[in-house]
């Protein structure tokens, strides 16, 4: 069994990958951001402290970089902390991994392309629109000159059975209440229990480059709203669609289409992808 140093434990994915590969065998540091949760097996490691440095994480066989500052208006609004912690700190982490052996995995993101079709293979040229995406696609290029011993995991959308968004509409729905929902924006939503699949296999693989993990299509956040509804038996027409701009979010943020190839990840796996809606009942099973 492997020494697997996860950073970002704070996070939905990194918790549950701590939890994940803790019941597999797997000795497991968290690190987190938290100074009141740091205990035993979980150590402070905060990329956006300029007196942080990569020099005091521990050795270990795998790193799973899962911290991140992934919200579109942070990285606007706030960009020299959103460099420091998408683009610095894992490519000071990846080279420190270098001199240590471990393997490193960064997990990134399909805000890496330009969103305006979909599907895209990992090996197309990255033209990112966003603020995150830019920084996320610099992150991976710095990081995989690194070397062999260095993984990137593209994501789409996760959902998590907390998330603010869907839960808010599955309780305005259930009280009949109406509810805004973008419809020329969409995901290809995946859980995490996709993600997990996909990062075992890359456990188990020892490959080097980018793999990609998504949905097998692409739907609207409206086109959601309105599956809900159905699934709740209630009146579709409480569903308002409407743009994204209408929320103030800028043209080069709505992302026309995220979904990913996946086929990489389906060759050293059993892992295949769901469409869209199905992950969405996974991770909501309404009556």
């Amino acid at each position: 069994m492997a020494h697997i140093l996860i950073l970002g434990a704070d996070g939905s994915i990194g918790r549950h990958m701590a939890g994940r590969l803790t019941s597999l065998g797997h000795a497991v540091t968290e690190t987190t951001r938290r100074a009141e949760s740091v205990r035993p097996g979980r150590i402070l490691a905060d990329f956006a402290d300029p007196a942080w440095s990569a020099t005091s994480l521990p050795a270990a066989d795998m790193i799973l970089i899962c911290a991140a500052m992934a919200r579109f208006a942070d990285c606007r609004e706030r960009p020299d902390i959103a460099r420091r912690v998408n683009v610095d700190m894992p490519a000071q982490i990846g080279a420190r991994a270098r001199g240590t052996g471990s393997r490193v995995v960064l997990l990134s993101t399909s805000a890496v392309f330009d969103c305006l079709s979909p599907l895209r293979k990992a090996e197309d040229a990255m033209a990112p629109a966003s603020a995150y995406g830019r920084m996320k696609a610099e992150a991976e290029e710095a990081f995989l000159a690194l070397g062999p011993a260095t993984a990137v995991l593209r994501l789409t959308k996760v959902l998590t059975p907390d998330m603010a968004l869907l839960t808010g509409w599955v309780a305005a729905l259930k009280a009949g209440s109406s509810v805004r929902a973008f419809a020329d924006m969409t995901v290809a939503p995946i859980t995490l229990a996709d993600v997990e699949a996909a990062l075992l296999a890359l456990l188990a693989d020892g490959g080097s480059g980018r793999y990609q993990v998504s949905a097998a299509d692409d739907v609207s956040y409206a086109a959601i709203a309105r599956h809900l509804a159905q699934r709740l038996a209630v009146d579709e027409s409480l569903v308002e669609a409407v743009g994204a701009s209408s929320a103030g979010i800028p043209d080069n943020e709505i992302m026309r289409y995220t979904s990913l190839d996946t086929r990489r990840l389906q060759a050293i796996s059993r892992w295949r992808p769901s469409s869209a809606l199905a992950a969405v009942d996974r991770v909501f099973p309404l009556p």
